[in-house]
């Protein structure tokens, strides 16, 4: 049996015995969930949670699917309530789809699953160790280098100055980020440029706002690509390499997804096998060799620059990637032929841990 025909064997067989459990879904949504940020953060958290749309269509897949669902919109009520019902809960039939990550810094996506862990709750998406280690942009790219799996140069500026007083060169354009924040956060057209005494300022800048880690990165104009892995019984699997479209362009030159375009979502998916299917699998090939690398559990997301010469970088990871109707996991079953709510079966099955058992 072909990954594809696992993929939906799964979906079916979770679609069949969903009503059998209940769906604690932990989620951060503006207008519900209050916000927990840095104090003087111009680019809040927002980003990271759903809108109340975007809740709702969620919701509603997982409810199509057959579940029951019981929503927490703060990480703290949902602790409140497993500890007050320990006793009387059959944590068997429940399974606890996690996207929450309000507050600040490197461990904020850590708290829920170490909470799991700790009563025993299954759970979509990996431990808390590799949520932080997914966060740690400049960890992942050393890991990841020592293995030799292409990532751009970078330095890495703290409050004490550059990480053992390495500094980038003059002559080679520069991206700048903080080093435990997604959804773009930290990041605008004024991000990338040479290094120099103003860009330094910028960055120092950027690290008393986030009260962390700014990374400078080589940066690599051209194509974009984010490659969605899966675990399937033990093994990883990237069934598609979605590429990121600007303005109907797919080659992006010098754009990128800042802040503002993600949070507008004023950009577009399309197959990057149409532009290059052999460099399309190698992108494949390697985020999988990279999700065994790193251990991520369940499934994950890796972010590709390429260039025009068709040399390829990984340039982020996420452990709990998007999984909103525009996102690249839910382009990609589209094109697989599959519902959006499939998504959640199959990545609730995943959590069942039912790999290699007979139902």
């Amino acid at each position: 049996m072909n990954e594809y025909n696992l993929i939906k064997q799964k979906v079916q067989l979770m679609e069949q015995i969903a009503s059998k459990f209940e769906i604690f879904f932990v989620v951060n949504v503006v207008g519900k969930t209050n916000i927990r940020d840095y104090k003087d953060v111009k680019q809040s958290i927002l980003t990271e949670y759903l809108t109340e749309e975007e809740y709702d269509v969620m919701i509603s897949a997982l409810k199509k699917s057959g579940f029951k669902v019981r929503v927490f919109n703060n990480e703290i009520y949902f602790m409140d309530y497993i500890i007050s019902n320990a006793d009387t809960l059959d944590f068997k039939q429940i399974i606890v789809f996690n996207l929450a990550r309000n507050g600040k810094g490197l461990n904020k996506k850590a708290l829920i699953p170490s909470f799991c862990q700790l009563y025993g709750l299954k759970l979509t998406g990996s431990d808390a160790y590799h949520v932080c280690l997914g966060r740690h942009k400049y960890h992942v790219n050393c890991i990841l280098a020592s293995k030799n799996i292409a990532v751009p140069h970078t330095w890495c500026f703290s409050k004490n100055g550059w990480l053992l007083n390495e500094t980038p060169p003059q002559d080679i354009k520069l991206i700048i980020k903080p080093a435990f924040e997604s959804a773009s956060r930290g990041i605008n057209d004024a991000s990338i440029n040479c290094y120099s005494d103003k860009l330094v300022q910028q960055i120092r800048h950027l690290q008393d706002e986030y009260e962390q880690d700014i990374l400078a990165q080589e940066f690599i104009a051209g194509y974009e690509v984010q490659v969605p892995v899966i675990k399937l019984n033990g093994k990883y699997f990237a069934p598609m390499a979605v590429g990121i479209n600007m303005d109907n362009d797919c080659l992006l030159h010098d754009k990128i997804i800042t802040y503002d375009i993600a949070y507008d979502e004023t950009y577009n998916f399309y197959d990057f096998s149409k532009i290059n299917e052999s460099l399309a699998q190698q992108l494949k090939r390697t985020a999988e060799s990279a999700c065994s690398i790193l251990g991520l559990e369940h499934y994950g997301r890796f972010d590709f620059r390429i260039d025009t010469n068709g040399t390829f970088y990984i340039t982020d990871i996420s452990t709990h990637p998007f999984l909103i109707k525009h996102s690249a996991f839910a382009y990609m079953f589209s094109v697989l032929d599959l519902k959006y709510e499939d998504i959640f079966l199959l990545l609730i099955e995943l959590a069942l841990n039912f790999e290699g058992e007979s139902h």
